[in-house]
């Protein structure tokens, strides 16, 4: 990458990111919370300083100026290394008991490495192995296992060149592993809590407000509004209306026919939006809920309280629009139409030309449709209702 090309790095995602730790930081009411939001405060800080300073160089496979490709660095959101190495940590007390007296070094992290290397250290290493009581948390802790295990199979000249590596950060970094009586087990693990700990636990989750709203369009709106279309599709006196490929709607018109149980369907689909309008508040005015339900249809006929009786509002739309261009029923036919386009062609995500069969299940809203030409494929849950 070029010096150029490094120089565009932005540093407005970190200081953004910071913004957003600190008022975390500051405002929130758990401390858990608290605690991991100045953490990452912290954390941006170090990023926007080793950008001022030229230490960082965000983009780089060496982030981290004077430091090797391998040593595995804390990294923040969105891929911004801090300059921290994690297998960077003051020694632990068993560590330390470790530190033999007057070893060669100018840290104990360094006098305690360079023991392991020696004798002692290496037939402890090489017990480890063989025994497996230990854990690994960053790759670096693998280091001198790696090396004992070299010199048990006479490959000196492997672990002579992996000793000359790692040499100039042994002042550093940590390169052995954790000695525990048992490693930590892979896979699946049940592991027990007081019952407080984990009330506590579950009592502090929230949901994310864009979460919520994603489920409640899938569980709520959109079963809803599949209802909606399906009703004014049952209302339909030939084949279902679609859009062609220069966007004409052909097909049926709607409110032509009327079922002998869809005044009761109508009324249980309004005992249920109303009952959702509670709770979850109305639909955006320009969505397309709001527009399909929002036509005179929706209004005159789908409202509490109309003022004339339903039969005579859906003879008077019926004669209406006789001419077939435009009014109330008119925008219904087009609105009813694209949808069932979009259900058809989103049914099988694909151009009705290259697509061999129906996936055989709604993927409503799941991403445009390439064509506007309908594919003539429905999906069978929608079958009942002729949509």
């Amino acid at each position: 990458m070029s010096e150029e090309a490094r120089a565009t790095a932005s540093a407005g995602y970190a200081i953004g990111r910071l913004e957003q730790a600190l008022e975390r930081a500051l405002t929130s009411d758990d401390l858990a919370v608290r605690r991991r939001a100045a953490a990452r405060v912290d954390a941006w800080r170090n990023v926007l300083d080793g950008m001022a300073s030229g230490r960082l160089t965000v983009g780089s496979r060496t982030p981290v100026a004077d430091t090797p490709a391998w040593v595995t660095l804390e990294v923040a959101h969105g891929g911004f290394a801090t300059g921290r190495y994690l297998a960077e940590a003051p020694l632990r007390e068993d560590e330390l008991a470790r530190v033999p007296e007057n070893a060669p070094g100018e840290t104990d992290r360094e006098r305690l490495n360079l023991w392991f290397l020696g004798d002692d250290g290496l037939a402890e290493l090489g017990q480890t192995l063989r025994s497996g009581n230990y854990r690994i948390d960053v790759p670096e802790e693998s280091a001198l296992l790696v090396i004992a295990w070299l010199l048990e199979r006479e490959q000196y000249a492997a672990a002579l060149n992996l000793t000359s590596e790692l040499r100039p950060l042994m002042h550093r970094l940590r390169f052995t592993p954790t000695f525990s009586p048992s490693s930590t087990p892979s896979g699946a693990v049940v592991r027990l809590q007081p019952v407080a700990e984990v009330r506590s636990t579950l009592r502090q989750a929230t949901v994310r407000p864009r979460i919520a709203a994603m489920l409640e369009t899938l569980r709520v709106w959109n079963p809803l509004y599949d209802r909606l279309v399906a009703l004014w599709c049952d209302t339909v006196d030939d084949e279902l209306p679609e859009l062609t490929a220069d966007g004409a709607v052909v097909g049926g018109w709607p409110c032509r026919v009327w079922p002998d149980d869809w005044v009761e369907r109508r009324s249980q689909w309004l005992d249920e939006f109303h009952a959702a309008a509670e709770v979850h508040g109305r639909r955006h005015p320009k969505s397309n809920f709001a527009r399909l339900q929002a036509n005179r249809l929706g209004r005159a006929y789908l409202d509490f309280g109309e003022p004339l009786p339903l039969r005579e509002r859906l003879a008077e739309l019926r004669g209406e629009d006789s001419d077939g261009q435009h009014g109330h029923a008119g925008r219904l036919r087009g609105r009813v139409g694209a949808e069932v386009t979009l259900q058809r062609c989103r049914c099988c995500r694909s151009t009705p030309s290259s697509a061999p069969g129906c996936c055989g299940r709604s993927t409503r809203r799941v991403s445009p449709p390439r064509s506007t030409q309908p594919c003539g494929r429905l999906p069978r849950s929608c079958a009942p209702n002729r949509y």
